[in-house]
């Protein structure tokens, strides 16, 4: 998850080359672009629902199976 924003920081394009990496490494992976927001995702328009999003990507990827 990376805001389009977010030039002064952490350009969006770290994060393209960091999912490539991890692509590579066969990890699970996805890549969300959040328009209009810069790294804290401050101008995003709903960030709650983007914790939601996130929270649920976790929860999927790093229950255990137990």
């Amino acid at each position: 998850m990376h805001g389009t924003h977010d030039s002064v920081v952490v350009p969006a394009t770290h994060s393209e080359l960091l999912q490539g990496a991890l692509m590579q490494a066969d990890a699970k992976t996805e890549r969300l672009l959040v328009d209009g927001a810069d790294h804290l995702f401050s101008g995003a328009a709903d960030v709650p629902a983007l914790v939601e999003t996130s929270v649920a990507f976790l929860t999927t990827h790093l229950t255990s199976e137990d």
